[in-house]
């Protein structure tokens, strides 16, 4: 009997929205007179109509503000920011999740679990890449094995079973895992589809000229300034309704904004929180989405820093002023976790959910460093990215709730480049980081923390039982044993604290008014051009 994988784990239960204090509730209001639009799960919408010169619902081509530049479009992913957003308006994926972990058809329309390490995907049979090549079954094993090659791009495929994994026809692929793995499928929604005959012609690994499945061609790229993208009118899924799609890498948020009020864009990503109100107030329309990334107290668990003590922990915890922090560097959007992770997360039923995840309390930190016997005038070293303003309020916030309890604490920047490789190196002199924390897309709180605790050694955190539990628990697909593990890990988490969850912040949207609300795809994190149209 056919199963479809309907949800990130193949296996998450019914959404429980407890782990933030909002719950993630979306709500769609009106700004400066104007009507209110559609909702959208996981996102909170505001807006007016409002456009600069270039916008109006005659024009061909949608201008986009983006802050990264791919700089490849090579269907093999690569380490950058921005080229997942970038390739998927030319490749397409063989399915994907909606933001509350609901499997979503693509290229791939069924996945049929025949038992716990093997599976069969079931394929459409009308999808053609941009060159009319009809794709098949073997042009996604063949894509699956290229990854499973490529260094940057093996971990979404790591526990594929290649040798094994085969075309049954051309439009089923028989699917072989090394093993049972909880998050075996929902990963493969961040493979890009091609074929080896068009791979191999290109001299460059089709990082100028990709040739995909996806709804747009890449027309003309100029490093370092922008994208335009051509609709293609034999795309076999919903069809851009604006012929155009044209992506301004825009580096700088503030910049960003003065594009939108010139009208030199239509829409803009990730816009500053403090130019967020003000924008609303002259008519632009916004969406506030809620991912499964949070910000996060990073601590140096090791015993190279006074932060190996849970008590420590625990009472940095209790002097994080969450509501502070949240307003002061976020503009207070996005939602105080409550839990020790996102409340993007799908499977917050499977977690535990304390009464008192350790809310801003100076008494109850001042109690806590008593215990742990920590006397009054210890410093403590706390890490930021230099020229991140927004983890510098944090750790100037913490600073001086630090301050506030008797200790004295100095906050260390360091540059970008080099900040994980500092996380990593437990000398290098830090007790405390900020820094976000999210899934590979399974949005999972079992993979967030097998992920942090016991995979990327970021947080130097030991703990045997736990790491137990966490392998158990992704290298299965019973439900039960996930919940209870689950359950168990994230109670480990909340008391012991190797890490701390202070919220979700949202990343704005805002566009003009000329254009429909725009609701991004992947789980709220990615905006594809055939997503926009004019009002």
């Amino acid at each position: 009997m056919k199963k479809v994988v309907a949800l990130m784990l193949s296996l998450a239960m019914a959404v429980s929205m407890t782990a933030c204090t909002t719950g993630g509730k979306t709500d769609t209001t009106a700004a400066a007179g104007g009507n209110a639009g559609t909702q959208a799960a996981g996102s909170e919408s505001t807006g007016a109509a409002s456009g600069g010169e270039n916008a109006g619902s005659g024009k061909d081509t949608v201008i986009y503000a983006y802050p990264n530049d791919p700089e490849s479009f090579s269907p093999l992913r690569q380490p950058k920011s921005g080229y997942s957003e970038m390739t998927y308006q030319v490749y397409d994926c063989l399915f994907t999740y909606d933001s509350e972990g609901n499997f979503v058809p693509s290229v791939c329309t069924e996945v049929e679990k025949v038992d716990g390490s093997h599976y069969k995907l079931h394929l459409r049979n009308d999808v053609k890449f941009s060159d009319g090549h009809l794709l098949t079954a073997e042009d996604v094993v063949y894509s699956l094995k290229m990854y499973s090659e490529d260094s940057n791009s093996s971990t979404w495929v790591k526990y594929l079973d290649m040798s094994n994994t085969k075309a049954a026809d051309g439009v089923t692929v028989e699917l072989a895992l090394t093993s049972e793995y909880a998050f075996a499928i929902s990963t493969l929604q961040n493979v890009n589809l091609f074929y080896q005959e068009a791979y191999e012609a290109s001299s460059d690994g089709m990082t100028t000229a990709p040739i995909g499945s996806g709804p747009y061609t890449l027309k003309e790229y100029v490093s370092g300034s922008y994208a335009l993208f051509e609709a293609r009118d034999d795309y076999w899924g919903e069809k851009a309704q604006i012929p155009n799609l044209k992506v301004m890498f825009i580096k700088e948020a503030s910049q960003r904004t003065t594009a939108l009020q010139t009208g030199e864009v239509d829409c803009a990503y990730d816009v500053l929180s403090s130019d967020y109100e003000g924008l609303m107030a002259e008519g632009f329309q916004g969406n506030q989405i809620l991912t499964d990334r949070a910000l996060n107290l990073m601590f140096n668990n090791s015993t190279a820093s006074i932060c190996q003590d849970p008590k420590v922990r625990q009472a940095i915890a209790y002097a994080t002023d969450n509501e502070g922090i949240l307003q002061a560097a976020y503009g207070g959007y996005g939602e105080i976790c409550t839990t020790c992770s996102s409340v993007g997360m799908i499977n917050l039923n499977d977690m535990y959910i304390p009464e008192d995840y350790y809310q801003y309390d100076l008494e109850k930190a001042k109690a806590s460093f008593q215990e742990a016997g920590v006397a009054e005038g210890t410093a403590f070293s706390i890490m930021v990215k230099s020229g991140d303003s927004a983890t510098t309020t944090c750790a100037e916030i913490l600073q001086q709730s630090l301050q506030s309890c008797g200790m004295k604490a100095e906050i260390k920047q360091v540059e970008a480049a080099v900040f994980d490789d500092s996380q990593k190196d437990e000398t290098s002199g830090y007790d405390i980081s900020f820094n976000t924390m999210n899934t590979a897309g399974s949005k999972s709180s079992l993979d967030l923390i097998n992920l942090y605790c016991f995979i990327i050694p970021n947080l130097h955190y030991t703990n045997e039982e736990g790491a137990a539990l966490s392998a158990a628990a992704v290298s299965t697909t019973d439900t039960q044993l996930i919940h209870d593990n689950t359950m168990k890990l994230t109670q480990m988490v909340c008391e012991e604290v190797p890490y701390y969850a202070i919220a979700s912040n949202a990343t704005l949207i805002v566009s003009n008014g000329d254009l429909n609300e725009v609701v991004p795809a992947r789980g709220g994190i990615t905006i594809r051009g055939n997503y926009f149209s004019w009002k």
